[in-house]
């Protein structure tokens, strides 16, 4: 059993998610490459009302892979000592240690070093290497407290963002139709649900 998340989106109805339209969004992928999901509703809802000008918009709900201390990176958080000796053996390097120490500085430099380029700055295509590199090692997604907020011992607290690298671990559950005024205020309000299965294919 994974973990139910949420999409927002004013893109037109889709029955599964896909990689050809990333950096279409609002966010452009800014915490990395990959399918941007929240456990916070109106987190997606005000990015589903962004930018749209229909009336309604699309909550989609999602189960994608539960979290175990290898399969993910977490921003501002270190990186799991399986994940850094699996990259590590990959590339054949040494992992600096700021980018052992967040997840965000690690996601950057393993995207600079599979393009090719110097410093923590990686192109759009670098992310993208980056984002397949880590899904074939296993590692599936790269996680984020929005709110970037700590308790005592350090650790992020919720809510939290993730940036799914590969979108077949993602699985729709189901569709909700919401108001798009409603949307932007982070409230939602269902004009219609869509059973997974009553979804596009293809």
């Amino acid at each position: 059993m994974g973990d139910i998340f949420f999409h927002g989106t004013h893109a037109p109805l889709f029955g599964r998610f896909s990689s050809d339209h990333l950096r279409e969004g609002s966010g452009r992928t800014r915490y990395g490459f990959g399918h941007y999901v929240t456990d916070d509703v109106g987190h997606a809802l005000h990015y589903a009302a962004k930018g749209a000008t229909e009336e309604t918009v699309l909550l989609y709900t999602v189960e994608v892979p539960a979290l175990t201390p290898d399969n993910h990176i977490t921003y501002h958080e270190p990186v799991d000592p399986s994940i850094l000796a699996r990259v590590g053996a990959a590339l054949g390097v040494a992992i600096p240690a700021p980018a052992a120490a967040d997840g965000l500085a690690f996601r950057k430099f393993v995207a600079c070093r599979l393009e090719g380029r110097k410093g923590t700055n990686p192109s759009p295509e670098g992310e993208k290497k980056a984002s397949a590199f880590f899904d074939g090692i296993g590692v599936l997604c790269a996680v984020w407290a929005f709110k970037w907020q700590k308790d005592a011992q350090g650790r992020c607290l919720p809510p939290f963002d993730r940036a799914i690298f590969n979108p077949a671990n993602i699985r729709i559950v189901s569709v909700d139709r919401v108001d798009r005024e409603a949307a932007s205020k982070k409230k939602k309000v269902v004009v219609e649900t869509i059973a997974a299965k009553d979804l596009p294919q293809g």
